[in-house]
């Protein structure tokens, strides 16, 4: 798990207190095997009653017995595990030229776009991305790109590290899916412009700049570390499940996420989503990210008429949480 810029390693049977609100995310520590876990919620105040009365807030408690182990290995979107077989290559659209490059070539990008801070969090993607290739006695490739680049659609098939030093226009959408735990680096020193834009699995973006879709921005699977940093967001959905947040500096779009992240959400615990979407993308307690941006990316809005002006029109509080500290 990581935590707090630190990360925790739990062996089975073992119990990790979190913070409520806080933002953390996790993966298996051997990730070919695939893990499994519980969640228990405990209110705050009970909590906080009880660390007044010990030596202050753990993070790892004495081990806790939870019983087996379910039969099946799961992973956290409750499918289950897959071995991967075969390789599948890095690749991205042909008119996309790259170049394998060293860390210290991509070290100096972000020193140059004054994000030294991020260089750390891209080295620590890289190092499990790194652990995950020997095991597979692979290489990892490092691949710059030089823009302006402009495609018709980007979808790279994981895992993956493109970096693009410059602006990225792509007419069409961008989809940052992975497979299972293949953590992958995308990183933009630059503006990005799109249609819909989606990162999902272990997709880790960056883009220093501003992040512009004429569509909505989608985010799911953040426990298996999906996680989009960016300058602005604007867009006209922001689409969030309840494990994948977002850091930036300002939102300008209409947010649909979990409220333990902070956000400043349009659509609240209040609403009927029935009120406001198509029933194409309903479920019995919300909406199905996956067929919003199924029919966003196939043109069609997920709307009912009129319903997304009455949610633009709430006044919510236009500034996102800040990059990681």
């Amino acid at each position: 798990m990581r935590l707090r810029g630190e990360t925790v390693v739990a062996s089975a049977g073992r119990l990790l207190a979190v913070g409520a609100g806080e933002m953390h995310c996790g993966a298996a520590a051997d990730l070919r095997a695939g893990w499994s876990y519980r969640i228990l919620y405990v209110a705050p105040a009970p909590l906080a009653e009880a660390g007044t009365r010990g030596a202050g807030r753990p993070r790892a408690l004495t081990p806790l017995r939870c019983g087996p182990p379910p039969p099946l290995c799961m992973n956290t979107a409750g499918r289950p595990w897959v071995p991967e077989s075969g390789d599948r290559p890095m690749r991205y659209m042909s008119r996309m030229n790259t170049t394998v490059v060293s860390l210290d070539e991509i070290k100096k990008r972000f020193e140059a776009a004054n994000e030294a801070q991020m260089f750390g969090w891209f080295t620590d993607q890289l190092g499990y991305i790194q652990e995950r290739a020997e095991k597979k006695q692979k290489p990892t490739e490092l691949h710059l790109a030089k823009g302006p680049i402009h495609l018709d659609t980007l979808k790279p098939n994981s895992p993956w590290i493109l970096v693009i030093d410059g602006d990225l226009d792509v007419s069409g959408d961008i989809d940052l899916s992975t497979q299972p735990y293949d953590m992958s680096l995308f990183v933009v020193f630059g503006n990005v412009r799109a249609r819909n834009f989606r990162y999902s699995g272990s997709a880790c973006c960056f883009v220093s700049k501003s992040l512009e879709l004429s569509g909505g921005c989608f985010g799911d699977h953040g426990d298996e570390s999906a996680e989009l940093h960016c300058a602005k967001l604007t867009a006209r959905v922001l689409v969030l499940d309840g494990h994948t947040g977002v850091n930036a500096a300002e939102l300008d779009t209409v947010v649909f996420a979990s409220e333990g992240w902070g956000l400043p959400r349009h659509f609240t615990n209040n609403d009927n989503a029935a009120d406001f979407f198509v029933v194409d993308v309903l479920t019995d307690d919300g909406i199905h990210e996956e067929e919003v941006w199924n029919l966003m990316t196939s043109g069609r809005d997920p709307f009912l008429p009129g319903a997304y002006e009455k949610l633009r029109a709430r006044v919510v509080d236009g500034k996102a949480r800040q990059k990681p500290q």
